[in-house]
């Protein structure tokens, strides 16, 4: 039986990525504000996420607080325990695709991290190829109602 673990969001930087060294490799944390609805129905969801390598270089160099991105990847679940002692788990997205759709500053950048092995292009399932296919896919089936 085929399985499936992907999410695709879009949404704004909420705080400045964090880059570090990892075991000979590098890794960006950053988070992504979500917003569902509007007025009193407003809804943020908040999305931990983390770039690895040539994601990570992308994230670090572009992609700043404010920033409205769209991120690909797999739902992660780390397993921990807290200071109380409590065992807890905490969900974050792992980005094979972040796109940049638009600055904070306005400024020229390149629009992608790129697609790294290990992604659903190998296995012949059919995504978009970057996000303006998402946002237009969206407005075609939604319309004007949506909120970007």
């Amino acid at each position: 039986m085929a399985s499936l673990n992907q999410i695709n969001i879009i949404g704004n930087v909420t705080r400045e990525p964090e880059t570090r060294n990892v075991g000979g490799g590098t890794v960006t944390q950053f988070s992504v504000a979500v917003n569902e609805g509007s007025g009193d129905r407003k809804k943020t969801t908040f999305f931990d996420c983390d770039a690895w390598d040539q994601k990570s270089a992308f994230v670090s160099q572009y992609v700043g607080k404010g920033a409205l991105v769209f991120v690909s990847g797999r739902v992660v679940i780390d397993e921990y325990t807290g200071a109380d002692g409590q065992k807890r788990k905490s969900f974050k997205i792992r980005a094979y695709d972040v796109q940049l759709l638009h600055s904070r500053d306005g400024a020229a950048q390149p629009q992608s991290g790129g697609y790294q092995q290990g992604t659903p292009q190998q296995y012949g399932q059919q995504y978009p190829q970057n996000a303006q296919q998402v946002v237009a896919q969206v407005r075609e089936q939604f319309g004007a109602d949506i909120p970007f």
